[in-house]
């Protein structure tokens, strides 16, 4: 990205932990790795949560969170209409934001929020 001047997003996906540990957690997994793109990089960082680095732009950035968000909420709702608002969504962009993997990462992470581990 550095040498060719691309622009990056990562973005970062906490589901509700009451869904995670409910054995929902394997049908998102599922669920969001046949979703991703080719361009898309899943990372899964711990039980419940997991972000997407892909080559996107601010706008590109949005509509991709937009994607994954309704994929994510539409299962959620199935089994507890609730938890579909309990999903939180934290993002970092390359170069705007951050100048690293290490540094895309923390900010996504911090963006979702308190309450993280």
């Amino acid at each position: 990205a550095q040498r060719y001047h691309f622009a990056f997003s990562l973005t970062c996906f906490q589901l509700p932990p009451d869904q995670v540990s409910n054995g929902l957690g394997p049908r998102l997994r599922e669920l969001v790795r046949r979703s991703a793109r080719a361009t898309d990089c899943v990372l899964w960082i711990a039980p419940g949560r997991f972000a997407v680095l892909a080559p996107e732009e601010a706008r590109g950035q949005r509509k991709l969170a937009r994607r994954y968000r309704q994929i994510l909420e539409a299962c959620l709702r199935e089994g507890a209409p609730q938890a579909a608002e309990a999903l939180r969504l934290g993002h970092a962009l390359y170069p705007q934001d951050a100048d690293g993997a290490d540094e895309m990462l923390r900010r996504a992470q911090e963006s979702l929020g308190p309450g993280l581990d």
